[in-house]
Order: structure tokens, then sequence, then C-alpha cells
């Protein structure tokens, strides 16, 4: 017995399953397209924003290869080659800082209307800080130049900064030197001030250790990382960074006195350690004075009688600055 058939709406389009449509990976030719723009546009930045603030230019795919352009001149290679020949407009290739704040100012105009190109920068960022040292002269300067503004207008992550301390980089003498001039650029825009500059650092979770790491092996030392900041005009980041080291300094020898205390260490010898503390790290009388009221503070039992914290404080500080048993 044959099954019964079905009804069937006669009128029905019969629907296909839609597929993907996968265009070609070619940046060579978006790359034109932009050249293409900057030739027409010449060095006028709103033709040029109003020429690429177009949808049939696909950033979604093609924003690194934008970034590299704008940055290099040209599509950049593994290893840091770029392509020839580069735009003139771009930061690599400019020949005064207003030229380098007109590219980076294009970009953040553009970047506004299409915000994820800045994870694309960011990754563009990354490359070049890594293959820094084949750059010439000029370039490495020039992006150091334009890596403080890219900062200034929150157009990168300041954690990408941290691949100067990448080995090759270091050793290249790259990072140091590129540093160097970012922060000089950074404190001359800035009146010399280093409060936001130092605020920057920690965000970019470069303190003064991260800094001294970045110097070539041969010539690492806090000595040599004081000079060359003041070689660069950093005088008052390396007060900063003294000051940090000597409060840290302070710090710590009051909790060796706390400890000493704790320990039930011999005034006296509490008192030659003391000393030796203060001619190791250069501390003045009035220094030592705090540090020692400080740890035999902390050491009180906040339950005693105020009158007898005071008489004991004293008696336990004359005997560690005196020395007596």
């Amino acid at each position: 017995m044959s099954k019964e058939q079905k009804p069937t709406l006669g009128s029905g389009a019969i629907k296909t399953r839609k597929r993907n449509i996968h265009t070609k990976n070619d940046p060579e030719a978006f790359r034109d397209k932009i050249f293409a723009i900057f030739d027409e546009a010449g060095g006028e930045v709103k033709q040029q924003l109003s020429l690429l603030d177009d949808d049939s230019l696909d950033y979604q795919r093609y924003g690194e290869v934008f970034a590299e352009i704008l940055l290099a001149g040209n599509i950049v290679m593994p290893g840091g080659s770029v392509n020839q020949p580069p735009t003139e407009y771009c930061v690599f290739a400019a020949e005064t800082d207003d030229d380098v704040l007109k590219t980076i100012d294009l970009f953040h105009q553009l970047m506004r209307r299409k915000p994820f190109l800045r994870t694309r920068l960011d990754n563009v960022m990354t490359k070049l800080l890594l293959c820094g040292s084949v750059f010439s002269e000029k370039e490495r300067t020039n992006l150091a130049k334009a890596t403080v503004l890219l900062i200034q207008r929150n157009m990168i992550t300041v954690t990408v900064l941290q691949k100067l301390s990448t080995k090759a980089c270091v050793e290249s003498g790259f990072s140091l030197n590129f540093f160097m001039t970012m922060i000089s650029e950074y404190t001359s825009d800035s009146n010399g001030e280093v409060d936001k500059l130092l605020v920057l650092l920690k965000n970019a979770k470069l303190d003064q250790d991260a800094l001294l790491e970045m110097m070539p092996p041969k010539d690492r030392s806090q000595e040599a990382l004081n000079a060359k900041l003041t070689e660069h005009g950093l005088e008052k980041l390396v007060e900063q960074y003294e000051k940090k080291k000597k409060q840290g300094t302070l710090v710590e020898l009051a909790e060796g006195v706390k400890e000493r205390i704790d320990d039930k260490i011999p005034p006296a010898e509490i008192h030659q350690w003391v000393l030796g503390q203060a001619e190791v790290s250069s501390l003045n009388d009035k220094e030592v004075l705090h540090c020692v009221w400080d740890g035999i503070a902390k050491d009180e039992d906040a339950s005693r009688k105020a009158h007898q914290k005071r008489a004991l404080l004293l008696s336990n500080i004359s005997k560690i600055l005196l020395g007596r048993r």
C-alpha cells in the first residue's frame, strides 16, 4: 500500500542555505587605496580624513596595515623591514614635530569613529618596539615622539611599553635610548613635571628597577642610570627616585629596630646596627632619630598607660642611640 502524498504549498519557494563569502586577503590592494587617498589629498588632514572615512575601506580586516602605513610608511614585514617605497605622510618620514603631530591627530580622529582601531594599533606598536633596533635613528626618534602623543591621547595601552624590556631590545641599546627620548619628550610637554610621568610608568609597570633592567648588562648600575637620566635633562626624575628610595630605607630601618627589640637583642647591639645602616644609606641624625622612634613606638604595647609608655619609649631611645645596655 503506497503512502499518501502530503500536500505542498505550490507557491512556496525552495530556500537554499546561504554560504559565507570568502574574500581574498589582499593587504597590498588596501595599501594602494590608502596611498591613492594620500596622493589625492596631499597634506590636507581634513581632506585625508574625509577620504579615509569610507565604508569601502575594510579597517576591520586591514586595521593593522593602516597603522603600519601611518607609522612606518608601508607594510612592515617580520623582522622590521618596511616595504618600499614608503609614503611621505607617516611618522617615520616626518621632518618636524608638527608633521608627527599631524599624522597622530589624523589617526586619532579616525579612531574616534572606529574604536576597534585601538587594538590594531596596540598590535602594531608591539611589533615596532620589538624590532626597533633595525630602524634608523630618525625613525626611532620620531616613533618615540609619536608614542608620547599616543599615550597622551589614550590611543594605546601603556603596557605595550613592557616590550622594551625584552632581551634583544635591551642588549642592542634600543630600549634605553628609546625610553629616554620618550620620557624627555613627555616631560618637556608637561613643563618638567614628573608626577604624571611617574603615574604613567606605574601604569606601565615600569618602576625604577624595570628602568635599570633596560640598561645593557655591561653598563647596568644605579649610578649609570642616574647619569643617563641627568644627561637627558631628567634630574627631577632622579630626585623623585632618590626620595622614594630613601623613604623605603627609612621604613626598613624602623622595621629592623622593631624586629630586634622583639628578638630581645641588647640595645648596644641595636645601636651598632643602626649606626651601620645610617652610614651605608647616608642618613642624618634627624632621620635616624625618627626611624628609631618609629621602630620603638611600633613595638610598644598599646594597653600601657600613656605616662608609662612615654617613659619606656624615652628609656629605650636613649639606650639604643647611646648604646647603653
